[in-house]
């Protein structure tokens, strides 16, 4: 059996243009990646990690930059197309993160999933859809680069390259991933567009748990990008085999997860599994158990990214969790507080899909990430209103 080959190199984390692409350079030729690519044709196209406008959630705009000006000057026809996350504005994000800018200086072209074309496709032994929209763009490309970043979230663990193929689908079908089953969706996905090269931006973790950044200082590069995967999520301090959708893509036959099938070039595995502050994922309904039945979560069909913010917050203040008292959190559109134990009883709808009608307080938002901000009415600041504390 030939085993996945995976780069491990280091980079400074917050290198300079020259000393990136000398770094980058060598993740890719430890794994002949740009061969590989010439083997599928001359149209690549890049389809980097820009959830939103905040830098926390992105690619790092210089890998990007980098690594399009290699395959340019290699005399590739290099395109570059994302559909950000359901909230944000597309253009506002490409905007903020620089991304015409990175492709007008490198000599490629920028491309808008969300704004389309999208063609449905059939999903050979689909597990939740029969049938997939996804970008014409990408389907039209002789190989596709998943230029993921190594980031941690509280529903699916690590949002590494496989799942960042899941910016080629148009919102509404985002929507159907997060509410009706968003690992088997992600394989799904995986049957229909398998990246062609996976290289994940390591030059910082990000831990969507506790809202952090942190410097690593690495390159993972592979042609299997469930095994590139597998790699990061080890240096991350996860067992990739814990990780639901990295599994069905495994079973599904759709690259190498296990160590003996991987071989690892570059740098030493062993010398940078978990050396990084990852938080582990944090599940809202077990952290709400911690309030003795105080603390309730209604849950209404509610989607895994509303479910991954309500876990970050009740993390960040589960310090304080048995201090509530009577205190019942609606979450998704069908959530509904039937009955409530007295004229005391406090009901939080969080998320704009929740009914008011029975809330005593309402968290906007869609997902509501902006705990922190007082004028937004965070949940957090609601928590602090209900004990009496003085900041509320």
């Amino acid at each position: 059996m030939n085993k996945a080959q995976v780069s491990i190199r280091k980079t400074h984390a917050q290198n300079y243009q020259k000393g990136l692409a000398r770094d980058l350079q060598k993740t890719l030729d430890d794994i002949g990646a740009l061969e590989y690519l010439r083997s599928k044709g001359n149209r690549i196209l890049i389809k980097p990690n820009i959830a939103s406008p905040e830098a926390i959630y992105s690619t790092s705009p210089a890998v990007l930059f980098v690594l399009t000006k290699i395959l340019v000057d290699e005399g590739f026809s290099v395109s570059i197309g994302e559909n950000p996350s359901i909230p944000t504005d597309a253009d506002r994000a490409y905007r903020d993160y620089g991304l015409y800018e990175i492709a007008e200086e490198a000599g490629a072209e920028v491309l808008d999933f969300r704004r389309g074309p999208h063609v449905e496709v059939d999903v050979p032994g689909g597990k939740l859809f029969p049938k997939i929209t996804v970008s014409k763009f990408v389907l039209d490309a002789d190989a596709v680069i998943s230029l993921a970043t190594m980031k941690s979230a509280n529903i699916v663990t690590a949002t590494l390259a496989v799942k960042n193929m899941k910016g080629c689908i148009p919102s509404h079908y985002k929507r159907k991933f997060h509410c009706e089953g968003l690992n088997d969706g992600i394989c799904d996905l995986m049957k229909v567009v398998k990246p062609d090269l996976a290289l994940i931006d390591c030059t910082f973790g990000k831990d969507m748990t506790s809202k952090s950044c942190f410097p690593v200082g690495l390159l993972i590069a592979s042609t299997d990008v469930l095994a590139a995967d597998s790699i990061c999520a080890r240096i991350m301090g996860y067992n990739p085999y814990e990780i639901e959708h990295l599994r069905q893509v495994s079973e599904a036959g759709l690259g190498k997860l296990d160590l003996s099938d991987i071989e690892v070039r570059g740098e030493k595995l062993e010398d940078h599994i978990a050396r990084y502050p990852f938080s582990k994922p944090m599940d809202p309904i077990k952290i709400a158990e911690q309030s003795g039945g105080n603390l309730k979560i209604i849950q209404g069909n509610p989607c895994s990214v509303c479910l991954n913010e309500l876990g970050t917050v009740l993390h960040l203040f589960q310090h304080r969790i048995a201090e509530l008292d009577d205190v019942t959190i609606l979450v998704g559109p069908n959530a509904v507080a039937d009955t409530v134990n007295s004229d005391d009883s406090v009901v939080i709808g969080f998320g704009n899909c929740v009914s008011q009608g029975k809330c005593t307080h309402h968290i906007a938002g869609c997902p509501p990430t902006d705990y922190r901000a007082a004028e937004t009415g965070s949940l957090i600041d609601v928590f602090h209103t209900i004990l009496g504390d003085k900041e509320a």
